[in-house]
Order: structure tokens, then sequence, then C-alpha cells
């Protein structure tokens, strides 16, 4: 089992800093706006990173809140619930850590463009192993089967980080940002999909979904007892009084499990967010591909055999002569799109994670 000191640790020390990518293209020409940006997008990142923490912990938490609703006061409910819990410290514990990891490779990813274009590499650190085992590790039962990522999506994350191991290990420039976002979006594309679709399948609509379903099960079980005696002291025309305070009691019970149940759906509204986030992620990054290949969907064979000598393994593979294709700089016309684009993406995620940030900080403050 991997600890969460070694996936804190992991490749890239996936701290999110997400948006730093445009704006450190902006550093070249940045007047006070642009300055502006950048401490917009820093705050942002901040944000960022407590989603992917807050979505892939409560995958193990989900769990756990699930097993304790299993308890109806009796020996064998308990045990029920002990057997529970045992498989969520077996399965869903390191399967949380795992998905932590998941979350943080695309994310990780853009940080690291981020500290190309600054030049400051000191963010970097391969754990190309640890990667790889959490990848193909990671999966979550679900109603209709399993959900994981699949071997393509794991092939993509991987590709990824061969090109920025090799990338800043032989080839470190600013002027390389372009060839960073132009090569890797086809593996960024199928990587983000697969990260969205893992998270909304096995934790938003699974997970979740299984935690109202036994609160309503657990409140049902002594409402049942409830109403059962209610009843029967209305059939016996019982002290209005008892009666009245046994529907009171009922009243109670119900309000409850509606608070309870409004708890687990604010936050399947904050896992539909972060599988939101995802995806518009990967558009943006489409967007920056498109302008900085003069606004082509497809990549020449020259554009391609360049950008392949830095997905091998190997690095000693890499040719170390320089490339006029890897070491371009950015124009005036790319960079007013880049702006334009960047400006788009802040407006649709900012809301989305604001909600995580908020979290983040009622947690610190406990």
């Amino acid at each position: 089992m991997l600890s969460e000191t070694m996936l804190n640790k992991s490749f890239l020390k996936f701290q999110i800093a997400l948006a730093l990518v445009p704006v450190s293209m902006m550093l070249g020409s940045c007047g006070n706006n642009d300055l502006k940006m950048v401490e917009k997008f820093g705050l942002e990142a901040a944000k960022l990173e407590a989603a992917n923490d807050q979505v892939s912990t409560d995958i193990y938490n989900s769990c756990v809140r699930t097993a304790s609703w299993f308890s109806q006061g009796d020996f064998k409910s308990r045990v029920k619930m002990q057997e529970q819990l045992k498989v969520c410290d077996e399965m869903y514990r390191p399967n949380s850590e795992r998905a932590n990891t998941a979350g943080s490779v695309l994310v990780g990813y853009v940080r690291s463009v981020g500290e190309l274009a600054a030049q400051d590499p000191s963010g970097f650190n391969e754990k190309y192993t640890t990667i790889a085992a959490a990848l193909k590790s990671l999966e979550v039962k679900t109603s209709t089967g399993t959900a994981k990522i699949d071997d393509n999506a794991i092939n993509s994350g991987l590709k990824i980080a061969n090109f920025l191991t090799n990338l800043i290990l032989r080839d470190f420039q600013r002027s390389n940002l372009k060839a960073a976002i132009v090569c890797t979006d086809e593996y960024i594309q199928p990587y983000a999909n697969g990260l969205a679709s893992f998270f909304d399948q096995s934790y938003v609509n699974y997970l979740l979904d299984s935690e109202i379903d036994k609160i309503s099960e657990h409140y049902g079980f002594y409402g049942g007892r409830l109403n059962t005696v209610v009843n029967g002291f209305y059939d016996n025309s019982g002290d209005p009084q008892v009666f009245a305070s046994l529907q009171e009691q009922q009243m109670e019970l119900e309000q409850k499990e509606r608070a309870e149940i409004d708890k687990v759906i604010d936050k399947k509204k904050d896992g539909a967010a972060y599988v939101t986030i995802i995806r518009k992620t990967a558009e943006f990054h489409t967007k920056l591909k498109r302008i900085f290949n003069d606004n082509k969907e497809q990549l020449s064979p020259q554009q391609k055999s360049e950008c392949e000598k830095y997905f091998a393994r190997e690095t000693g593979s890499i040719n170390a002569q320089p490339s006029a294709f890897l070491n371009q700089e950015i124009n005036p016309s790319e960079l007013a799109q880049v702006r334009e684009v960047t400006k788009e993406y802040i407006s649709q995620v900012s809301p989305l994670l604001a909600v995580f940030d908020e979290k983040s900080e009622k947690s610190t403050n406990k």
C-alpha cells in the first residue's frame, strides 16, 4: 500500500498550480493587468489542489460513513458494520490514495509546464514507478461492476510523465512551452476523459448514492418502529399529549434523515463540479494547442517525429541537437488569443473552485 507521505512526494510534487501555463506565457510582456492575472491564477491553483484532495479523500470517507449507518443497536448489525469498515480499510483507503495520485497527474503536468515557463525546475521529481502502480491498481466496485482508469488513459498519463521527464532533463527552455502543449494534447484528452469518468462513476454516482441508500434504510428502520408505536397508540385511544409527543418524534426523525441526506447531496454536487473542472481543463488545453498549431487540429508528420523524441522512456535516445519545432517564441497574435481563452476558462471554473476553497478554509480553521 502506498503511504500518504509517498504520494505527496510523487511525480512532479503534485502541488497544483493549474493556470500558471498561460500566465507564464504572459510574463515576457507583463504589465500591471498581467500581474493581477498572475495573482488570480495563483489563488485558483490552491483551490484546485483542495478540490483534488477533498474529492479523492472522500472516496474512503464515504465508505466509512456508509458503514456507520449499518448499526441498528443489535449485535448482528454491529458485526456487519465492522465487516464493512474492514472493506473500507482494505479497499477504499488505498484506492482513495491512488485516486489522489491519478487526479494529480493531469494538474501536476500543467504545473510543470508553468515551471518550464519560469525556467524553475525545483518542483520536478520523477516518480514514474509510483504513478504507474497507482494508475494500474486503481479500481472501485460499483453497482454495475468496477470503475477504473482504462488502459488507454493509463498509457496517456504515463506518456505525459515521460514527456515532461525528458523535456526538463534534456531541453529545459522557456521557448519549449508551445511544444509542450502541442505535443501532449493528444494524451491529455483521453487521460482527462478517463479521470473524469472514474470519479463520476465510482464516487458521484455509486459511493455517494450508496451512502444515501444506507441513510434511508437506517432511518427507515427506526421510523418503522416508531410508526408501529404511534399506530398502536392511536388505535387504543391513548393520551392525546403522548400521541402528540410521538408524532413530534416522527418529525424529528424525518428531519434528521433529510439533514444527513442533504450533506451527501452537497458532496455529490462537489464531486460533479470536480468532474466538470477536469473536462473544462482538457477543453482549455485543446484550445491552447490549436492556437499554437496555426489553428490546425492535427500535427504534421515532422511535428509528430519531433514530439516522439520526448515520449521515449529512455532519455538517452533523445537527440540533443536544437529543434526548430521545439524552440519557438510565442508571437503577439498567439498571446492575444491565449489571453482570451484564459479569461473564458477562469470565468467557467472559478465558481466551481470557490466551493472547495471555502471548505478547505473551514477545515483549516477547525
